[in-house]
């Protein structure tokens, strides 16, 4: 029992006396729902109160309540009686599944009918109908051609009965039962509906004793250099070598000048600004200060487009040394917010803010008492002339001490005034310009964003600064369509994501350019990293590294929609390359290898990224390659349902607007009615998305989305378009697939063994042919895609399985060397079966 069903039953129990007590009156209806129902809609289960619509007006009459999800769809309704108008004609005290045409259920007929009615027109799947203490719960959208009153309802005959199953009526009603669909689960349960069928799969190469292959002294520097060099894109290491090997763009460029002119158009407002008297403002000139504009600042890019990396080396080297001299850069990075803090990140925010300001604002370490008593010169004065005013005449020490404790409350307290009062001192009396920079504001949900940009907002408000958000692309569009874009101006820059090799040329340039400037210094520099090469052979390194990835599109092309074009991700598949024993690293050093774009090649290369280091593909340890045609053996599905939504919302893509984020996307709810049709059940298409957001082959319209509900819009990524081609064109994915999917079939199970033990180029043709045969005839059993326009992309992605197998076309560039052949494992045949 999950923790918020605990917390749920014991706020149930708790109410249960007084809600006995009520039942016991005669209630009307609508005192039923007042003092009953909302208290258990809202209090015990936690509905939000926007999550519910009250006597929402249809043909025929008002639904009494409407339970909507997060995002507004509705998903279940509630049909309130008077107390004692469900009362049963029988003593039983049990929870019980009931046929609602039966005999018990005969007297409350007509509330069924009405209940079910209004779901039709509401378009929900489930219904409840209670007077407060009989609770009936309902399937009303069925799909298995049987009257709503030949199914079965699951009834509660009282308080008492929910109470001794509470986790069961948690599922029917509360917030995330219908988010999960445990609801359903729960109604299927009750009419004895299970999976349709359970299914042994065998695994050739079962993933899960997928074997590292070992490495060599050589092998081992090779890998401590590229990951020093090549995958590391932290500056806790090596901040030099990280802000050196930043690629540049004209779109970076502009930003860098830009933004230049942005801060010193500030800096010359405050300059302009005479304050006298550092500790007393008069209000002209504070009327000329306020005068003066802040600036707002959208750095936009992909996730993983470098715009962290971007803003330190702005500042740190980009912009000019006097300029920098009169900034006051404050980085708030909100990646770091604690857990404790995830409902309050503005507070959490304003803290960092104040702690980072007491650091740069003081003569030291914080600031002294004068420079404070400066700073609230104001109050000082107030509290000397006003309250303490007899407190300064008998005792000044006395005086300072209680002072020095009201700035302390200040800043404990009302954090917010302290942070005002220190960027005026900045601007004022330091004519320092502040920046503040709100880094990583994407991870967090849309509320929270807004929050974060009404900061930024406040902060203009009382004092010249520049607020800098970096931001990516989704988050602006929905921000600007709903949230608080459409009320704050902002300057907005876009930063591209560099291409893979452009991002390992930077490196090697690097290496070199450390290997060149003086061997004696760059003997130490490798040395205190660890690698013991000779300095020869990091040149060597460093060429081989050229070879792969920079002199050869294919190679950085795919690496790059591999990883959606995060810069992170592109590094770690490449670092994946470079190690894998298909690459053979002492060739690398010994400057004997080479490769360019021919078939032995690009087999090699795909075996690399699927393989890394192991003896197999393994879905644990890679996390960029998909199996796509992966069922799960307690529900299978069509081994093709996947290929097919991605497929599907690729055509989506091709058809979209180029300045429209929408309309490249589809709901979850759109795809499964889209394939329910054929054959595939809605909860499956749900689960098969939800997979294929996991792995990066989709993604939401909201970047912080993890769990996917129907109402969630998705789009497929980059990975996801790479993922079809590599169904299309890549022997090494069909094959390591073939080995690592759980087969029905014995007979198909025995073949694909075989062949794989064979191992020669013929084996390795028939291997695929057989396993995409299996797939296609698989699925021909569980689909039935229309032939109609609207499912052109399923049906071309069917036909395009088909003629990868034995009555298709040979499938190109099928032909490993013995080189790349594994062995069979001794463990070939691990039964595999597997429940969520």
């Amino acid at each position: 029992m999950s923790l918020d069903i605990d917390d749920a039953q014991r706020r149930f129990v708790a109410l249960m006396p007084e809600l006995q007590r009520l039942l016991d009156k005669p209630l009307n209806e609508a005192d039923t729902r007042f003092k009953i129902l909302d208290r258990i809609l809202m209090e015990v289960l936690e509905w939000p109160n926007d999550s519910i619509d009250t006597e929402e007006s249809v043909k025929d009459g008002f639904v009494d309540y409407t339970l909507r999800t997060i995002d507004g769809r509705a998903v279940s309704i509630i049909e309130a009686k008077r107390v004692g108008k469900l009362t049963l004609g029988t003593a039983s005290t049990k929870v019980a599944a009931l046929v609602l045409s039966g005999s018990v259920l005969k007297h409350i007929t007509d509330p069924i009918r009405q209940a079910a009615g209004y779901a039709s027109i509401k378009s929900v799947s489930t219904a409840c109908v209670t007077d407060g203490r009989t609770w009936l719960f309902f399937q009303t959208n069925r799909r298995d051609g049987l009257e709503i009153g030949d199914g079965k309802g699951i009834l509660f005959p009282s308080l008492a009965s929910i109470a001794n199953e509470f986790p069961r009526f948690h599922d029917l009603l509360s917030p995330s039962g219908m988010k999960d669909r445990l609801n359903l689960v729960q109604l299927n349960r009750a009419e004895g509906i299970r999976a349709a069928f359970e299914e042994e799969q065998i695994v050739v190469s079962p993933p899960d004793e997928a074997r590292m292959l070992p490495r060599n002294t050589l092998s081992e520097d090779a890998s401590l250099l590229f990951a020093q060099f090549f995958s590391n894109i932290t500056s806790d290491s090596d901040p030099e070598m990280i802000k050196a090997c930043f690629v540049e763009s004209s779109e970076s460029r502009k930003a860098d000048i830009e933004l230049q002119k942005i801060a010193q158009k500030l800096l010359n407002g405050i300059e302009t600004i005479d304050t006298g008297n550092s500790t007393a403002l008069t209000d002209e000139i504070e009327r000329s200060v306020n005068m003066m504009r802040s600036e707002r600042i959208l750095l936009i890019g992909n996730k993983g487009s470098g715009k962290s990396t971007f803003l330190t080396r702005f500042f740190a080297d980009v912009i000019p040394a006097w300029l920098s001299k009169q900034c006051l850069v404050l980085r708030i990075p909100l990646e770091a917010v604690p857990e404790s803090d995830k409902d309050q990140v503005p507070g959490w925010a304003i803290r960092q803010i104040r702690d980072r300001l007491d650091v740069l604002i003081g003569s030291g370490e914080s600031p002294t008492f004068d420079e404070l008593r400066g700073v609230f010169w104001s109050d000082y004065n107030r509290l000397k002339n006003g309250p303490l005013a007899p407190l300064y005449a008998k005792d000044p020490d006395a005086f300072r001490i209680k002072f020095g404790e009201t700035i302390e409350t200040i800043r404990e307290t009302t954090p917010e005034r302290y942070v005002h009062a220190l960027l005026n001192k900045a601007v004022k009396s330091d004519k320092k310009l502040p920046i503040i920079i709100f880094d990583n504001a994407d991870q967090f949900p849309a509320n929270v964003q807004d929050s974060i940009f009404q900061l930024a907002n406040s902060l203009s408000l009382v004092t010249v600064a520049l607020n800098i958000v970096p931001i990516t692309d989704r988050t602006v569009w929905r921000l600007s369509k709903s949230g608080a874009l459409q009320s704050y101006e902002a300057k907005s820059f876009y930063l591209p994501v560099p291409e893979a090799k452009q991002i390992l040329q930077k490196r090697i340039d690097y290496v070199k350019l450390k290997l060149n400037a003086d061997p004696a210094m760059a003997k130490e520099y490798f040395s205190m990293r660890g690698f013991r090469v000779k300095l020869e052979s990091i040149d060597k390194f460093a060429q081989a590294v050229e070879r792969i990835f920079v002199s050869n599109d294919f190679v950085s092309g795919l690496i790059g929609r591999l990883a959606n074009f995060d810069i992170r991700r592109m590094l770690k598949i490449a670092e994946r390359i470079f190690l894998s024993p298909e690459i053979k690293i002492d060739d690398v050093l010994r400057g004997s290898f080479g490769i360019s774009p021919g078939r032995g090649e690009i087999l090699r290369i795909h075996r690399a990224i699927i393989k890394g280091e192991n003896d197999r593909y393994s879905p644990r340890e890679n996390e960029f390659v998909y199996n796509l045609f992966w069922t799960d053996p307690s529900w299978p599905s069509s081994p093709l349902l996947a290929l097919y939504i991605i497929h599907t919302l690729k055509a989506r893509l091709a058809n979209s607007r180029l300045d429209s984020v929408d309309s490249r996307h589809w709901t979850i709810g759109e795809l499964s009615a889209f394939f329910e049709p054929a054959g595939a059940h809605p909860d499956q298409t749900l689960l098969i998305c939800q997979r294929l957001a996991d792995r990066g082959l989709i993604e939401a319209l909201d970047p912080n989305v993890e769990q996917l509900v129907l109402g969630n819009r998705v789009a497929i990524t980059e990975s996801g378009l790479a993922h079809i081609d590599l169904v299309r064109t890549s022997d090494v994915y069909l094959e390591q697939m073939a080995m690592a999917t759980g087969l029905n079939s014995r007979t198909v199970f025995n073949a694909i063994r075989d062949d794989r033990t064979t191992a020669t180029s013929a084996s390795f043709i028939s291997l695929r042919r057989r396993f995409v045969d299996y797939l296609t005839d698989l699925d021909s059993q569980r689909l039935r895609v229309p032939n109609t326009k609207e499912y052109a992309s399923a049906v071309e992605a069917r036909q395009m399985m088909r003629s990868l197998g034995s009555t298709g076309s040979p499938s190109a560039g099928a032909v490993p060397t013995s080189a790349t052949v594994t062995a069979p494992s001794k463990s070939i045949g691990t039964p595999f079966k597997r429940t969520i």
